[in-house]
């Protein structure tokens, strides 16, 4: 998984950054929570390699300073398909399946507006959709190439105020 990783440092530096911004949020709220330790090393492992299946994506997609097609939504939406596939090869059946929420089901949401599966009603592990919610806040915090990065004020009321929406 290691190479992995380099690969994506390689091919999406900014990809590369933001997983680790992650994994620092998720690690934070790992330590107050009340988790046993392995749950607490599955946040921060999965928060790492939450992104990894964007190896599959050229930079030109993730670089695109206008919304995406719906062509080019869906191809980036597939990246929790190849992450997934990833985390299975490259990690023993038993401890891929303790991982394998965090780069598969971090998109989805409650209220079934999520991907990959986009079920209503039912909540994705805890780690999971809290990896979404973090993935999100930091992410709005960053400079893209379609929008400049909003400030801390806002970002972390962002996912609220777009309930029901994928952000």
């Amino acid at each position: 998984m290691r190479h992995r990783l380099q690969g994506l440092r390689n091919a999406h530096p900014q990809v590369y950054g933001h997983r680790k911004r992650v994994a620092v949020v998720m690690r934070e709220a790992a330590t107050r929570s009340n988790l046993s330790q392995e749950e607490r090393c599955c946040w921060v492992f999965g928060a790492l390699l939450h992104d990894v299946g964007k190896l599959a994506l050229p930079a030109r997609v993730l670089a695109m300073p206008r919304p995406l097609t719906p062509g080019e939504r869906i191809r980036v939406q597939g990246h929790v398909h190849y992450g997934l596939w990833l985390l299975e090869r490259a990690l023993c059946v038993s401890r891929a399946r303790a991982f394998a929420p965090f780069p598969f089901l971090h998109h989805e949401r409650p209220d079934g507006n999520g991907y990959p599966l986009g079920s209503v009603g039912e909540q994705p592990p805890g780690g999971a959709l809290f990896l979404g919610v973090v993935d999100a806040c930091v992410a709005m915090r960053e400079r893209r190439p379609y929008r400049a990065p909003r400030s801390h004020d806002v970002a972390p009321d962002e996912p609220f105020r777009h309930r029901g929406e994928s952000v």
